[in-house]
């Protein structure tokens, strides 16, 4: 175990916290607080030899995390500076495909 610094909070086992896999969020906003409501989309039926994407999702939820105003910015901006140091490693992040372009991939 490394020596703990005065001020410094102890470290914690990566091991001791839960982990759950999200592919979708909603947020919600208050002047007391932000919501972020974790869950994960899967399809709701799939049909056995085809590669199609169905058009009915089920979304299981995960967690909700909620958070003051000012830990919110705080975790955007810590968010925004890992996305930019994993992009500088591995390269730029695919876009989110708006409606038309999924269209125009099915075709």
């Amino acid at each position: 175990m490394t020596e703990q610094k005065k001020g410094q909070l102890p470290a914690l086992e990566a091991r001791e916290f839960p982990i759950a896999y999200v592919n979708h969020a909603n947020v919600t906003v208050s002047f007391n607080d932000f919501r972020i409501y974790l869950s994960e989309a899967s399809p709701r039926s799939i049909t056995p030899g085809t590669s199609e994407m169905p058009a009915e999702a089920l979304i299981t939820p995960r967690i909700s995390l909620v958070m003051s105003p000012e830990f919110g910015k705080a975790l955007y901006e810590a968010l925004k500076t890992s996305v930019d140091r994993y992009e500088v490693q591995f390269g730029q992040l695919r876009k989110i495909p708006d409606d038309e372009t999924a269209k125009t991939k099915k075709q």
